[in-house]
C-alpha cells in the first residue's frame, strides 16, 4: 500500500509538472503575442520620451541578406526586468509565421537585466546596455521595436516605441568575408 501511494504521488508530480511546463510555455507565447499585436497597433509611432539611447548598425553578409543589431543603452532611469522585441515589417506576410527577435518575453532562461544611469555591474545584472540581432532578406526594411521595464518597486511597468527604416545603398562598405586561414600576400 505504502508502494502504490509513493507511486500515485510521483505521477501526479510528474503531471502537473509537464503542465506546468505547458503553461509557462502557452503563457510566454501570449506574451509574445502581445507585444507583437502592440507593435503593430502602435503603427510605427514613436515614443516622445525614451529614457535611454539606441542605435541601428546594419552589415551585408556575403549571401545577400543584411544582418542588424539593434543596441538600447545609456538608461537615464532605472530599468529593471527588461523586456523587447524587434518586429520587422518587411517579412510580416500577415499569416503571424515569423519569429521575431526578442529579449525577456519568451526565454524562460533569460536574466532579469537591469540598465541603471551610470552602472554597470555584471555580478548584479546591471548593465550598461543590451543587443538584439535579427536578418534581413531585403536590402529595404523597416525595424518596429519596444522596449518594456519596471521602476524600482517592480509594481509599475513602461514602455518606448522606438523605430528604423533602413534601405542599403551600393555606397555602403562591401560585406566582410570570412578569410579565416587565407594569406593576404
Amino acid at each position: 500500500m505504502h508502494k502504490t501511494v509513493m507511486i500515485f504521488i510521483l505521477a501526479v508530480m510528474l503531471l502537473s509538472g509537464c503542465s506546468n511546463k505547458k503553461e509557462r510555455e502557452a503563457e510566454a507565447m501570449s506574451n509574445y503575442v502581445s507585444f507583437r499585436d502592440a507593435i503593430i497597433d502602435n503603427n510605427g509611432l514613436t515614443s516622445e520620451n525614451i529614457p535611454f539611447s539606441h542605435r541601428l548598425e546594419v552589415n551585408k553578409l556575403t549571401d545577400g541578406r543584411f544582418e542588424y543589431v539593434v543596441t538600447i543603452c545609456d538608461a537615464d532611469v532605472a530599468m529593471y526586468n527588461i523586456e523587447w522585441m524587434i518586429y520587422d515589417k518587411s517579412i510580416d506576410n500577415g499569416k503571424n509565421e515569423e519569429i521575431f527577435p526578442t529579449y525577456g518575453i519568451i526565454d524562460e532562461d533569460t536574466k532579469d537585466f537591469t540598465m541603471l544611469p551610470f552602472q554597470s555591474r555584471k555580478e548584479k545584472n546591471f548593465v550598461y546596455g543590451m543587443q538584439l540581432s535579427g536578418i534581413s532578406q531585403t536590402p529595404k526594411f523597416s525595424l518596429n521595436i519596444l522596449v518594456t521595464w519596471k521602476d524600482y518597486s517592480k509594481t509599475n511597468t513602461y514602455r518606448a516605441f522606438f523605430n528604423y527604416d533602413y534601405e542599403y545603398t551600393e555606397s555602403e562598405e562591401a560585406p566582410v568575408e570570412n578569410t579565416e586561414g587565407e594569406s593576404n600576400s
